[in-house]
């Protein structure tokens, strides 16, 4: 179980997520950066901006996991269905996969939870 990535960057990428925001709130409606115009202040389109850029230096591997975390605390899996739950997150990948983690309003919740049901927090 996180063979790829440490519970510890997990933790750090919660804290990035929690710091987006209004940012978060905005995205959370379903409008994107792009549609918000001067909506969006420089600091929260910041905010977001450096949480993808945390999840891109990922790798692929480690952002797999990152995502199957995210699904156990969102309630898709369970945590003893962890290879499931990484088996999915694979088949998930695309090149999309950076901006929509971090567009997740709700990524620090789900992490968070994630954590703790692997029983990791």
């Amino acid at each position: 179980m996180l063979d790829r990535l440490g519970a510890e960057h997990v933790r750090s990428i919660v804290a990035l997520a929690r710091d987006t925001g209004a940012a978060g709130d905005r995205l959370r409606s379903g409008a994107y950066p792009a549609d918000l115009g001067d909506d969006l202040s420089p600091a929260a389109q910041a905010a977001v901006e450096t949480l993808a850029a945390a999840i891109g230096r990922l790798s692929p591997e480690a952002r797999q996991e990152l995502r199957a975390v995210m699904m156990i605390g969102r309630g898709d899996f369970a945590a003893a269905q962890w290879e499931q739950a990484v088996a999915q997150a694979q088949a998930l990948s695309d090149a999309s996969e950076t901006r929509a983690l971090a567009e997740e309003g709700a990524l620090a919740a789900y992490l968070s939870k994630g954590l703790y049901q692997l029983g990791l927090a």
